[in-house]
């Protein structure tokens, strides 16, 4: 087979292979990658405070120190919460396991007493709480490494928010009106998703916090904290943000206890999730759900937990590419929503 023989086959060819390695290569290079998008990210987020800033006619150095500041104080709430409370979490880990085992024995009891037939042994072996707390706690310590990276994060934003004035006529120069259009469009598709994901989960996190501490579960903070995190993934991260406290709500205060925090978190992510966040956000980012599900997998596979955090960001941003070329569009409406039938072509479609 040639080159000239068959020259759609041999392009797909090379372009699979391109893919594979440049996969393999963000994978490898994860470390240093995931501080650069991340900051990039950010940076996106943080145009919409500093173009209000810079409306007020404030100058331009006041509104990089008014940035900082805030960026740095969140910083260091954020990272000193999760050090503090996952360190003391840690050391009580094994006290709340053998709490749950013990727990989840005389719930056992209970059931054969009213003959539901169900093994000690099977409750030792199977419901040990250590493997989900524990990939929980793997998710925070992932997010807590980024604090060694966190001065050069902030300064890549810093750095990124000064370019601000001068993008759009760079990219003017640089690219084709077109291309300009694209750009401009996923940036504005980014900013509005993630701003809108944030002012989300930061509601998310306050009603958890406010769930947990009338619950008097125990660090109810650190819980608040993973329901905002984990927000920022589709579908299924608030399921997750809900396992730990539910286990340890168990532990401590039993099933009835548990069964009103589990609704309290149904009802939260309810609310939010499907009622009022999706009014807002609309189509969201213009992509599938199944899109979504592929992409958490997927950006979770080559960067860990904070690569789900991006998913979504990162796949509009391959969307907006395959867009470009006409060989690769039908990429792009595979990843999209539903496309929208004109009305001629919707006359045209037999009755059903």
């Amino acid at each position: 087979m040639s080159a000239d023989t068959h020259p759609r086959t041999w392009n797909l060819a090379v372009s699979l292979a391109a893919t594979v390695i440049i996969i393999a290569g963000l994978k490898s290079a994860g470390e240093i990658i995931l501080p650069f998008m991340l900051g990039g990210f950010i940076a996106i987020l943080c145009a919409t405070p500093y173009n209000l800033l810079r409306s007020w006619r404030l100058p331009s150095w006041l509104c990089l120190v008014v940035m900082m500041a805030i960026l740095i104080a969140i910083q260091g709430l954020f990272f000193t919460v999760i050090a503090n409370t996952v360190a003391d979490f840690s050391q009580d880990l094994p006290g709340y396991q053998k709490k749950f085992i013990a727990a989840m024995l005389a719930i056992t009891t209970q059931a054969n007493h009213y003959g539901i037939e169900v093994s000690p042994e099977f409750v030792r072996q199977h419901l040990d709480p250590s493997v989900g707390i524990a990939m929980m706690s793997g998710v925070l310590g992932k997010l807590g490494g980024l604090a060694s990276k966190g001065f050069l994060i902030l300064l890549l934003v810093l750095f990124a928010i000064m370019e601000l004035g001068s993008l759009p006529a760079k990219m003017r120069t640089a690219f084709a009106d077109d291309s300009i259009d694209r750009i401009q469009g996923f940036v504005a598709t980014v900013r509005t998703y993630m701003g809108i994901k944030s002012i989300s989960s930061a509601a998310t996190a306050l009603l958890v916090y406010v769930l947990l501490v009338t619950m008097q579960v125990e660090y109810a903070i650190l819980w608040a904290v993973m329901a905002f995190m984990l927000n920022f993934i589709p579908s299924i991260g608030s399921i997750l943000a809900a396992v730990p406290a539910i286990l340890l709500t168990v532990v401590n205060g039993g099933l009835a206890d548990a069964a009103i925090v589990t609704a309290g978190y149904l009802v939260i992510n309810i609310v939010i999730g499907n009622l009022i966040e999706p009014r807002i956000l609309g189509k969201g980012a213009g992509i599938s759900p199944l899109a979504v599900i592929i992409s958490l997998i997927f950006w979770g596979w080559v960067f860990g937990p904070v690569g789900m955090l991006l998913a979504v960001p990162l796949t509009v941003l391959i969307k907006i590419a395959f867009e470009t070329s006409e060989n690769t569009r039908w990429l792009a409406i595979m990843l999209g929503p539903e496309p929208v039938i004109e009305a001629k072509e919707a006359k045209m479609l037999p009755a059903d």
